[in-house]
């Protein structure tokens, strides 16, 4: 990692150059289209799509690593800035970390609102303390890595959170299913952690506090748990044509599931709504990708599908 400043370039460039081009290419699409890209419901934006992808596919035009991975960062930034003239210069927007802290406060507010139509008071105060936390931060590319945790925790316990109940619930087993799963590998105590009312009534950000294990690995746990409960779904034909269009245009891109869950959370209603000024769509679901890539999250779901029944 650059001992530089922490711009986005010092601190993510060297988890970009780790992706492969196919997925640079499908970071940079998002990065140039943002929802339009994300949300294939949408008709509007088809011909747009295909224009780009034809770009980025152009044998005699290939676009090289470097190229990629300038412009992705590139757009990112500009992202977080454009419209916003003077007054972001004296913010230390063009810092990484400052960046991904306004998008916690800007994805806490949101989520708030959504907690007060809930009537979910846990939650309000959950997201209240999350903001007041990352209110004032260093500004360094260590830091980012925490903030980058904290946006994809928040993503993928508002989709928990929001999802009907029967289907909450069943992932939940399969949560539990798993942990106990891996905790009997790495021999961890989960006897004294209840883990349905933790994730009930605290959410991911209480239970990954409750248990003590490395983010990331509880991030896998709750992915591969909501991809086994979908995927069993899809099979038997009880999701609605909208999540199977989605489900099967995404799983035949280079993240698989990985690349489920990265559509699925960026296009909750939450994320849509945080467009003026800033372009959250564009932004947000590029984090998850660096946070993804960061820590290798391929490798632990498939560590985990390893794992005895």
């Amino acid at each position: 990692m650059s001992q530089k400043g922490p711009t986005l370039k010092n601190c993510v460039w060297d988890i970009l150059k780790s992706a492969d081009e196919e997925t640079l290419k499908e970071m940079l699409a998002i990065s140039e289209l943002g929802k339009k890209y994300l949300d294939i419901r949408d008709e509007k934006y088809k011909e747009e799509k295909r224009n780009l992808h034809s770009m980025l596919n152009f044998n005699t035009t290939k676009p090289i690593k470097y190229d990629l991975i300038k412009t992705i960062i590139e757009n990112m930034n500009e992202a977080m800035t454009e419209g916003m003239g003077i007054v972001d210069k004296f913010r230390n927007m063009d810092k990484y970390p400052k960046q991904l802290q306004e998008c916690v406060k800007a994805l806490t507010l949101a989520l708030e609102r959504k907690a007060k139509d809930l009537k979910d008071e846990e939650w309000k105060r959950s997201l209240r303390k999350i903001r007041e936390e990352y209110k004032n931060i260093e500004l360094t590319c260590e830091q980012s890595i925490k903030l980058e945790e904290i946006i994809v925790d928040l993503l993928l316990d508002a989709y928990l959170r929001t999802m009907p109940k029967n289907d909450r619930e069943n992932i939940v087993k399969q949560i539990i299913a798993n942990l106990q799963k891996y905790a009997s590998m790495e021999n961890i105590d989960l006897s004294k952690v209840n883990v349905g009312y933790i994730l009930t009534h605290g959410g991911l950000i209480a239970l990954r506090q409750a248990l003590g294990f490395k983010f990331h690995i509880l991030t896998a746990i709750v992915i591969n748990s909501i991809w086994n409960y979908t995927g069993a779904l899809l099979a038997g034909s009880g999701l609605s044509l909208a999540v199977n269009a989605i489900i099967q245009r995404v799983v035949a891109t280079v993240l698989g599931p990985l690349g489920w869950i990265i559509v699925i959370i960026s296009t909750l209603a939450l994320v849509s709504k945080l467009l003026n000024p800033r372009e959250y769509d564009k932004y947000i679901p590029l984090v998850v990708y660096i946070y993804i890539l960061r820590h290798n999250i391929h490798k632990t779901i498939e560590t985990l599908k390893d794992l005895p029944e």
